[in-house]
């Protein structure tokens, strides 16, 4: 309410529209999310963090593709920020797991390990690769960090179905 408040008094507030967008997106209103999102990048299109947003709405729709386009943009604008390379190793270990192992290492190599979207994607791939103990050791180091499970099932869930093990991978979508 805040948000859409706060929106309603600057409609060209390029933060407002980004954490709008990131809201809806992360709630599943996509279509609101890119329209949010859509515009933040109209209005500054240098906004890294809103690049990978909008490179994760696409993700999230599964156009992988126009991810792959987001997450090379945010490499060539800022190739030492995170998110391009952690996009780019979503995107990639639906195919090539060796090349989604070393983005997702980068990843988590330039925000370190105390980033649960990074570690996350690092641990689907492990379960992928059949690096189980591997796989395991990311969800430790994600509980060690302390946020609530409720806050991040979508990380535990993946992991899980990286791993094939379904039942628990449910558990958490639901």
């Amino acid at each position: 309410k805040e948000l859409e408040k706060g929106i309603k008094i600057n409609p060209n507030s390029v933060e407002g529209n980004k954490q709008l967008g990131a809201w809806h997106l992360r709630m599943g209103n996509y279509e609101k999310a890119n329209h949010y999102l859509q515009k933040a990048d109209d209005l500054d299109p240098f906004s890294l963090l809103n690049i990978g947003y909008i490179g994760g709405y696409y993700h999230e729709i599964g156009d992988f593709e126009k991810t792959i386009v987001y997450a090379n943009r945010l490499i060539a604008m800022e190739p030492n920020f995170y998110f391009g390379h952690f996009l780019l190793g979503l995107v990639i270990y639906q195919n090539e797991l060796n090349e989604a192992l070393a983005e997702s290492n980068l990843a988590v190599k330039l925000i370190g390990e105390q980033n649960i979207g990074a570690l996350f994607s690092l641990g689907v791939v492990y379960g992928r690769m059949n690096e189980k103990e591997k796989a395991y050791s990311i969800l430790k180091k994600m509980d060690a960090i302390g946020i609530s499970k409720d806050e991040t099932f979508y990380e535990y869930a993946n992991v899980f179905a990286g791993l094939g093990e379904w039942d628990k991978a449910f558990e958490y979508y639901e």
